[in-house]
């Protein structure tokens, strides 16, 4: 969706409220049709917006279906639909016969709400995007991606959303990984590329241009953090080389035994890594200071330790317990 997601899904928000409920159509009431009083003609208008049997009033003489025979001025769905043989049998009670151009709008009225099954139970809101029914950010999020992915046809892969927002870290570092993984933070290569006139060179160690990659995985200097880390546990620098991306590290991070203190210190580690790497870096553009990779490693442990207490002091918390 790109860095500025917002005013897409602001466009898109009007669209998707109005289909976000399961109405019991039984319950739905609708007001009788009234004639044109100029003409003396009345029209059947069948909205294409039938598929939630939104059967809508309007209010420029364009008519939809009338209420049934015996009803009073409001009437409900369920007077025109009859059960049989565990199917249900539609009849719109239409208040006049339909003309040859408003067949086609009919039947596909019906192919709409053709096999639609009632309950008894009472109506509710409802996120029909989501298997429980309750609106999430997340399942609001695929439903979006979804649909511009089938608007461009196209194969980009959905963005890996599970890599950053459902991990116990700060909100601004979830961002920054956001910004990480899509390639838009402000690295060196960046800038340059938006026309800015600075050094490329990669302030921890001056050899080669700072892109993301080279900042997180290539560089001396982090390749140095990395092993002195993880070394002891599993090969970081192979792993390293059979990746292209901070994506694809987060993406073959394995997993370790262990408590559940422990497992969670394991899976912070790489983003506590990373955001050591980060600000350590902004040190020396925006400080002038020098790097000091002990100082690094130590600064990722107690990062990682801070981030897992706050994490299960929370956790704690929502379930009662005092700490």
């Amino acid at each position: 969706m790109g860095l500025f997601p917002w005013l897409n899904i602001a466009l898109r928000w009007a669209h998707m409220t109005r289909q976000a409920h399961r109405p019991k159509p039984k319950r739905r009431h609708h007001r009788r049709p009234m004639s044109n009083p100029s003409s003396g003609e009345e029209h059947i208008h069948l909205s294409t917006s039938t598929s939630a049997l939104a059967f809508n009033s309007s209010d420029d003489n364009n008519h939809e279906v009338s209420s049934a025979p015996d009803s009073s001025s409001r009437g409900v769905i369920s007077d025109h639909y009859s059960p049989a043989n565990l199917q249900v049998v539609w009849n719109l009670h239409l208040r006049r016969a339909p003309r040859d151009w408003e067949l086609p709008v009919i039947a596909e009225l019906l192919s709409m709400i053709h096999g639609v099954t009632f309950s008894n139970e009472e109506d509710e809101w409802a996120w029909r995007w989501s298997p429980n029914g309750s609106f999430s950010v997340s399942s609001f999020y695929d439903h979006l991606e979804a649909g511009r992915r089938q608007e461009r046809q196209d194969t980009i892969q959905p963005f890996s959303h599970t890599l950053v927002w459902s991990i116990p870290i700060p909100s601004k570092v979830k961002f920054f990984f956001w910004c990480a993984l899509l390639n838009k933070i402000q690295t060196r290569e960046q800038l340059t590329s938006r026309g800015m006139d600075v050094s490329t060179g990669c302030p921890l160690c001056g050899n080669f241009e700072e892109t993301t990659s080279h900042l997180f995985l290539v560089c001396d200097t982090v390749k140095f953090v990395w092993t002195n880390l993880v070394d002891n546990i599993f090969d970081i620098i192979e792993v390293m080389s059979n990746t292209y991306s901070l994506e694809n590290l987060l993406q073959q991070w394995p997993q370790v035994r262990g408590g559940n203190f422990g497992k969670k210190l394991w899976r912070i580690l790489p983003y506590a890594t990373t955001w050591i790497i980060w600000t350590t870096r902004n040190e020396v553009v925006f400080r002038h200071k020098q790097v000091r990779r002990d100082h690094m490693c130590t600064n990722v442990k107690a990062l990682a330790w801070y981030w897992v207490g706050g994490a299960i002091r929370n956790q704690d918390r929502s379930i009662g317990l005092k700490t």
